[in-house]
Parts: structure tokens; C-alpha cells; sequence
């Protein structure tokens, strides 16, 4: 059954408030992973890069890559560990938002007050894909220069084979470097994608005549 857009949004306004609050929760999330990256990236993995260039040989550098298991001359791939782990927290965080908003749906329908739908289902993953979408679409590496006040830098190459930089890299320019604008552009369409999404989401339930239930 179609339905005509002013009655989609009239109808879906509980999927419209739980989605913009999700999307809230999940930038928050993002935030505080970019503040944490700030410190930690700028604090110890920065200037363990700079300084174990590929000739360098001191006793620290070394341990440094004996202790990552890297070659003698590794100087990029010592930061390899703690992108892993961001992007681990990454696929954790969103996972973690899912298990939130389903137990949410559990808890009603144990309380006898909703029923687990349709919708119930899609706006946990909504909040899944929400939470771990920010990550992998850039905004950890967007929001670490806008909280310092910084502009990106007009190449960001570090992110040449990370995640989906690896396909987006060649958006813009040199289609084998990440530049600014394949960063913005990768955020852009990161949001479009959770908001096609929510519109999904905003179809079932109006379709499903739950309009006035209050919760998906």
C-alpha cells in the first residue's frame, strides 16, 4: 500500500523521535572516541611514528616493532594495533546499541505492555547500524580535527586502506589517496545511508497501522 509523504510523517512520528535520539546517542559515542583518539594518537602513536622513520634503529624503536611483531624497518604499520581496536570498537559499539534497543523490545513484551514486531527488529538494528556506522563512515576522523578547531589536511593518506576508504578513496582527485573531500563525502553518505534506512523503518510502521503504539 503506498502512502503519500505528509502522511508517512504524521504517521511515523515515533520512529522519527526514537531515530533522531539514536542518532544523537551514536554522534555522542563518536564524539567521545574522537576525544579518546586525540589524546592516545597525538600522546603516544604519533610521535612513535614520527620518530621510528624507517633508518631509525635506536633500542626503543626496535622494541617497539619486536613487540608488534613488525619488520625491522616498519614505521606505518605501528599504528596498525590501535586502528584494529578502534575499528573493534567500532563493530562492538553497534552491537552493543542492537542488544540495548531489542532488550528494550524483550522487556515490554515480558511486561505484557508491547509485542516484538517488525519494527521492533528494524529499529534495534537501526541503532546497530547507527553506532558502528558513524565509525566506519569517518566521523571518528572528521570530528578529531573539528574538536581541536583544525581543518583536514587536503590528503589524509593513513586512511588509504582503512575500512571503506578503500573504495571511497577514489570518490574525488587521486583515486588512490584519500583526500578531504573523499573524507566528507564518505560522511555524507554514511548519514544517507542511516536515513534511507529510518525511512524504511518509517514505511512499516506507518503501513502497519501502529500509529498510535508509541514505540516501534
Amino acid at each position: 500500500m503506498s502512502i503519500q509523504a505528509p502522511e508517512l510523517i504524521r504517521k511515523s512520528i515515533p520512529i522519527q523521535v526514537e531515530g533522531a535520539f539514536a542518532l544523537i546517542i551514536g554522534f555522542i559515542i563518536v564524539a567521545n572516541t574522537s576525544t579518546t583518539d586525540i589524546i592516545f594518537h597525538d600522546s603516544y602513536v604519533l610521535p612513535a611514528i614520527a620518530t621510528c622513520i624507517p633508518s631509525n634503529q635506536d633500542p626503543t624503536c626496535m622494541s617497539i616493532r619486536e613487540g608488534l611483531g613488525l619488520p625491522a624497518s616498519a614505521q606505518m604499520e605501528i599504528g596498525n594495533i590501535y586502528w584494529q581496536e578502534l575499528a573493534r570498537q567500532a563493530i562492538f559499539i553497534g552491537f552493543i546499541m542492537f542488544a540495548i534497543r531489542i532488550g528494550i523490545g524483550y522487556f515490554l513484551m515480558i511486561q505484557g505492555i508491547r509485542k516484538i514486531r517488525l519494527t521492533t527488529v528494524l529499529m534495534a538494528v537501526f541503532w546497530g547500524l547507527t553506532g558502528t556506522g558513524l565509525f566506519l563512515f569517518g566521523f571518528v576522523d572528521t570530528l578529531y580535527y573539528v574538536l581541536q578547531g583544525k581543518d583536514a589536511p587536503a590528503q589524509l593518506s593513513w586512511l588509504n586502506n582503512a575500512g571503506l576508504f578503500t573504495e571511497t578513496r577514489s570518490f574525488t582527485g587521486d583515486t588512490n589517496t584519500v583526500e578531504k573531500e573523499d573524507l566528507y563525502l564518505t560522511n555524507t553518505l554514511g548519514i544517507l545511508i542511516i536515513v534511507s534506512f529510518l525511512i524504511v523503518i518509517m514505511i512499516s510502521y506507518a503501513n502497519s497501522g501502529m500509529a498510535k503504539r508509541g514505540i516501534a
